[in-house]
């Protein structure tokens, strides 16, 4: 159940090397209406010390009172305290494939810093495949794509961490792990301690009432395991007794925006 609408528009300074796409991720945005937002007529041409204004608009999830939610098809994670969010930020994850970010509930087993990478063996089946040198393990340092932070889960294998590309926050190009821009990496592990529990969601379908306003919020089936049902989103919104724009839902779940749009009738 999704219970709260979150609005927000972030001031934010380009840093060299940035792109539209990059900076929307990072904070869990739509890069098309932060462009829009920005009357970017080439959102391609950007240079540093630029503002941009990002826009967020999203249904938080109420899966838990206290810990780590991450939402999968969202690419964002959100950190609870009594209930409400502290803190949010954009993420990036696992490849579709075989390499999907699994699901369900974990808790922070191990936090390091300045960790060691010890490649799986997966991993380096793959680097023998492509034709790469064959890494067992990688020190702390510039060249770690663990970045400088580590949280372990207690889902074997898997971890949150920095990220030595920051660009991919956002993007689905990990081995399955959660990555996540170095600036939000350092402030998430300072907020959580071994044992603060999280869950994986698979949601690309989020509804909500703010007011007297309905919220749909849709996203992209990324790993291709739980489309939307017309039918049956249509029977939830039914349920609620409020006036509903159907083209308007029509079109949301057949072209998600990722971004909390208002379908009730009186809008």
């Amino acid at each position: 159940m999704f219970t709260e609408v979150v609005e927000d528009a972030i001031e934010y300074q380009v840093q060299r090397g940035d792109t539209l796409l990059a900076i929307a991720g990072r904070f869990g945005a739509n890069w098309q209406v932060v462009a829009s937002a920005n009357s970017l007529r080439n959102p391609d041409r950007l240079y540093p010390g630029q503002r941009v204004t990002v826009v967020i608009r999203r249904i938080t999830p109420s899966l838990l009172q206290d810990g780590i939610v991450i939402n999968i098809p969202e690419a964002v994670l959100y950190y609870f305290r009594n209930g409400h969010v502290v803190f949010s930020a954009g993420v990036g994850l696992g490849q579709p494939g075989r390499w999907r970010t699994p699901t369900g509930r974990f808790k922070i087993i191990s936090k390091k810093r300045h960790p060691i990478w010890e490649v799986p063996i997966s991993i380096q089946r793959e680097m023998e495949a492509e034709g790469r040198v064959v890494l067992t393990r990688m020190p702390p340092g510039p060249d770690n794509p663990l970045g400088e932070f580590w949280l372990g889960l207690s889902i074997p294998g898997y971890g949150i961490h920095g990220t030595i590309a920051p660009s991919s926050i956002g993007q689905y190009q990990s081995h399955g792990c959660i990555r996540m821009h170095p600036e939000d990496m350092s402030r998430l592990f300072s907020l959580v301690e071994v044992g603060t529990p999280g869950f994986l969601a698979y949601d690309p379908v989020k509804i909500a009432i703010a007011g007297k306003r309905l919220y749909l919020e849709t996203h992209p089936d990324v790993y291709g395991i739980q489309r939307p049902c017309l039918r049956e989103i249509e029977a939830s919104l039914r349920a609620l007794g409020i006036s509903v724009d159907w083209v308007r839902v029509t079109h949301l779940l057949r072209a998600p925006t990722r971004i909390a749009e208002v379908i009730s009738a009186a809008g």
